[in-house]
């Protein structure tokens, strides 16, 4: 059974100036506290880069010095990093978080600790990691090893891979693609920087015609989507108040988004992968960090284990170690963030998730994520109740 999250209200409510509003926003993407007027949040959209574009050219304009961070050795991470966490959550025996950005911890010995580091370098959105004296055949190696299976979710038995090759235009999101095992039918979730070696990979591991959807969960995070939808083949879902291209943060993401092959209307839940991804596999709406922000809840086998893929409503906090709503970057509201995310808790589909996977950040493991859910409203509405972060909506 689809379940609905009762969005709704939301949903009908969304008017073309709130609409308007929200597209403008995403252009004052780090100053999410302002409460200019839409009309001059509109003409400052037109008038400046889309963040992503800005962001990449000022990183190719900086240094490319190691760290003082950095431990001394051929590995190091240059001041160019974004702090995305990848390397970190990827090859935490090398990486960690020093000063506001990655640097090498310890440097590796072993040939497979060389090649995990190496995976990280392919991974790094903005090329901020290099390891000295690592000739391009080691590192074509490395990129090889990519889709990687996601070492939590096999003993569920979901095959969920990790695809590396983070793109700078999403701001280092994570693409992932999961696999049907009664079927072979697999789809991209979110969307790697485009790789013909990425793309001759896949098809080797899944063979010809079996990868045949690209799951969209917003539209901050879809850099190359077209790219990988004319080569691979496969239909687009998003939901079509995300399909727009003035939502997108770079040129790259804007190139055909309103073009996406399968655009969901309504509050859903739906499933537009027509039963190929499982019987309990759904998309649910989730507004709130963007207009028509969506999750997708993977479960093969109607209630066995599920992996929920949040894109940017949840994420695990370097900070705390705990679970989250997702606080950067918010374009839309959080109270309506919130909404969402009380109607997660109470949904059935919430019972059988063991596994978060954020767009950005490291993976949630869980035997209670309705508990988990209820702490994280709980902290969220505090913030909202004393004013700490931005809500634009209206409450009715």
């Amino acid at each position: 059974m689809l379940v609905n999250l009762n969005c709704n209200r939301y949903y009908r409510n969304l008017t073309t100036s709130t609409a308007r509003s929200s597209l403008s926003r995403k252009f004052c993407l780090f100053n999410t506290q302002t409460r200019d007027s839409p009309r001059r949040l509109w003409s400052l959209a037109v008038d400046c880069k889309r963040p992503a574009d800005e962001m990449v050219e000022s990183m190719r304009a900086g240094p490319r010095k190691p760290r003082s961070e950095n431990v001394d050795g051929p590995l190091w991470v240059d001041a160019t990093c974004i702090s995305c966490d990848t390397c970190r959550w990827m090859s935490p025996e090398h990486f960690h978080f020093a000063a506001g950005q990655s640097a090498v911890w310890r440097q590796p010995e072993s040939r497979n600790e060389q090649r995990a580091a190496l995976r990280a370098v392919v991974a790094c959105p903005v090329g901020s990691i290099h390891f000295e004296g690592q000739k391009g055949k080691a590192l074509q190696a490395a990129s090889a090893d990519f889709p990687m299976l996601m070492p939590d979710a096999e003993p569920l038995g979901l095959e969920i891979f990790h695809l590396g090759h983070h793109s700078p235009f999403s701001f280092g999101a994570a693409p992932w693609l999961l696999r049907n095992p009664s079927n072979g039918v697999c789809a991209l979730v979110d969307v790697p920087r485009y790789s013909t070696g990425l793309k001759k990979s896949l098809e080797r591991a899944f063979g010809p015609g079996k990868i045949r959807y690209m799951f969209l969960t917003h539209a901050d995070d879809v850099a190359d989507h077209d790219w990988w939808a004319r080569n691979l083949g496969v239909r687009r879902v998003i939901h079509e108040t995300e399909a727009r291209d003035e939502l997108a943060l770079s040129e790259r993401s804007a190139t055909g988004l309103e073009s996406c092959e399968i655009q969901l209307s309504g509050a859903g839940p739906w499933d537009p992968f027509q039963g190929e991804l499982g019987e309990g596999t759904q998309v649910m709406y989730a507004p709130g960090h963007s207009v028509g922000h969506c999750l997708l809840h993977f479960q093969p086998r109607r209630n066995g284990p599920a992996a929920l893929f949040t894109g940017d409503h949840l994420a695990k906090l370097r900070a705390t170690g705990t679970l989250d709503a997702f606080m950067l970057a918010n374009k839309y509201d959080f109270r309506l963030q919130l909404h969402s995310l009380e109607s997660l808790a109470e949904a059935r589909p919430a019972v059988d998730v063991r596994l978060v996977v954020p767009g950005h950040g490291r993976v949630w493991k869980t035997d209670d994520f309705p508990g988990d859910l209820q702490g994280v409203c709980s902290r969220l509405s505090s913030r909202i109740e004393d004013g700490s972060v931005y809500t634009a909506q209206p409450s009715n």
